[in-house]
């Protein structure tokens, strides 16, 4: 398959892109080898194509000047207090340099692995293979009480799992049922798109199908309500629906949703929001609509946060001290993060970085849609744009970004979304050229 694909490339383009792609196949299930694949097949991007960096495009530009920014905020942390916490420390901006730097690279580098079509269909089917351990010991973990490690290749490859019972939901291979759903979230288009395309051969659509089925059930088992959106939102992209239709197939969702045993939805406490909107004692109100949504307090301090220090931020990894100081009194929680990724970059580098990060984010986004569903591409290409946009959505009420199986797919998602545009560029001015 590999020498199909690559029939006229380079040796060291070959040895690159099958890394490239053993990275993908092994990124959800042992990601510190998937990790070190990629960076290799990185290294084989550099020695075969030199790639520059042409910074007269304004994607360039703005991983540049956010380059520039995360150094300079990082050196200015060496030698300045960014906040007032004696148990916050500069190396927390030194490590956090590598939860973006390495992925800029990523981004530059890794393009000519999604180049074109066939590479990204690769790319996209070997995703949905690699998803299967998350889903298989999900299961396990979900109906059959795993709880232990499991070895895999004589113990170079353990996966510990938790007990039900602590996750409250169906984790798998992640630590958390929040990260193993943004992971589901990411594929679950992927995997839609791999289903209508392969509908009508007999095989492949019943295998596709069986993963979209799995899949499916995998979200709904993670009980991670920040994610069920998802469920529904690639379906009108992806398939040409009626109103009809697809209000059934939303209700339908729904529905599923709310039968599933040990859901929230079912165990609506004795203050609903009708009582909080009507009782009279203004404090009681707001405690119970902090219990009920904490959110909103996790995102009033992040506010605070934000226009304290606009413009350096106070460091990586500061918003749990920045919550103890400024939660409400009768919050007992211990919060890690601030539940969206916008807030989260704006409290560790300020509003300049995030903003650029975000307008970056965007930018490809609406560039890429332009061509994929206004020239109405292939079903990979709009899986791999749903993909990001659910990345997206997901991210504005959870940060599970630093997790390097989930920041991993989501710059080669947005890698996919350059190529594609690129792709798109090119092929116009060759057609000028002709003309």
């Amino acid at each position: 398959m590999f020498r199909l694909l690559v029939n006229n490339e380079t040796k060291k383009f070959k040895l690159g892109f099958i890394l490239f792609n053993l990275g993908i196949l092994f990124l959800a299930s042992a990601p510190f080898i998937a990790v070190i694949f990629i960076l290799i097949s990185i290294l084989f991007s550099i020695i075969s194509f030199k790639i520059k960096l042409n910074f007269k495009t304004l994607t360039n530009k703005f991983l540049a000047l956010s380059l520039i920014l995360l150094l300079i905020i990082t050196f200015f942390s060496i030698f300045f207090n960014l906040n007032q916490f004696e148990e916050w420390n500069y190396e927390y901006n030194l490590i956090g340099l590598l939860n973006w730097i390495p992925f800029f690279l990523c981004f530059v580098y890794i393009q000519p692995y999604l180049k074109n079509i066939k590479y990204r269909t690769l790319t996209t089917n070997l995703l949905l293979i690699g998803s299967f351990p998350v889903i298989i010991t999900g299961f396990g973990q979900y109906f059959l009480g795993w709880d232990t490690q499991l070895d895999l290749l004589n113990g170079n490859i353990i996966w510990f799992l938790k007990p039900i019972n602590e996750s409250k939901g169906m984790s798998g291979l992640f630590s958390n049922p929040n990260y193993a759903a943004s992971w589901l979230t990411i594929i679950w288009p992927l995997s839609l798109g791999a289903f209508i395309k392969n509908s009508k051969i007999r095989l492949k659509g019943i295998i596709s199908l069986l993963t979209l089925i799995l899949i499916f059930i995998s979200i709904i088992l993670t009980n991670s309500k920040d994610t069920w959106l998802a469920l529904f939102i690639p379906i009108p992209f992806l398939i040409k629906l009626n109103l009809f239709r697809f209000v059934f197939l939303f209700l339908f969702t729904l529905l599923t949703i709310f039968i599933m045993p040990n859901n929230y939805l079912l165990k609506i406490s004795e203050y609903s929001i009708f009582s909080l909107i009507f009782e009279s004692n203004l404090e009681s109100n707001l405690q119970k609509l902090i219990d009920y949504f904490p959110r909103l307090d996790i995102w009033r301090v992040s506010l605070i946060a934000i226009f304290e220090k606009p413009f350096f931020g106070w460091g990586a990894a500061s918003f749990p001290f920045i919550y103890t100081l400024y939660k409400m009194d009768f919050v007992n929680d211990k919060i890690q993060h601030s539940h969206n990724l916008f807030f989260e970059t704006s409290i560790s580098y300020g509003l300049i970085f995030s903003t650029i990060i975000f307008i970056l984010i965007f930018r490809l986004l609406f560039d890429s849609w332009k061509i994929i569903f206004a020239k109405n591409l292939n079903y990979t290409n709009k899986s791999l744009w749903l993909g990001t946009l659910l990345f997206v959505i997901n991210h504005i009420f959870d940060v599970t970004y630093y997790d390097v199986r989930i920041s991993m797919i989501f710059w080669i998602l947005l890698t996919s979304l350059k190529s594609i545009i690129d792709e798109d560029q090119l092929t116009n001015n060759i057609e000028i050229k002709s003309n």
